[in-house]
């Protein structure tokens, strides 16, 4: 099964993520902010990253822009989950080259389909 990594800086959403997602029978990775988050990609080479935009030390938009300018990471699959709704943040996302954005509070179901079509692509 697919292995997922969670990066939020909210320990309660990175639980309740966790446990649903193992649930659904995914290997699950967890980070508090962005520079773990890379430690993690680069050693674990998750399938999937969702990650929060607003954490501290290293943002979602800075760790992306790590992730896109590094060769052995790449292609590395990014879902944004954020409260940042507003459609200049959601612009940005895309432009730096998140593959799906989703605003909180969010559907769960929607979420799992995102994973899913991200996974099969």
């Amino acid at each position: 099964m697919a292995n997922i990594l969670i990066v939020d800086d909210d320990r309660f959403l990175l639980d309740i993520l966790s446990f649903t997602l193992k649930k659904a029978g995914y290997d699950i990775l967890t980070a508090m902010d962005g520079n773990e988050a890379l430690q993690l990609i680069e050693n674990e080479h998750p399938d999937l990253v969702i990650s929060d935009i607003m954490m501290p030390n290293l943002d979602g938009y800075a760790m992306l822009e790590k992730i896109r300018n590094n060769s052995s990471t790449i292609a590395t699959k990014v879902i944004f989950l954020s409260a940042k709704g507003n459609p200049k943040d959601i612009e940005k996302g895309y432009n730096l080259g998140v593959n799906a954005y989703i605003t909180k509070p969010f559907n769960l179901q929607e979420l799992l389909e995102k994973i899913e079509n991200q996974l099969k692509s």
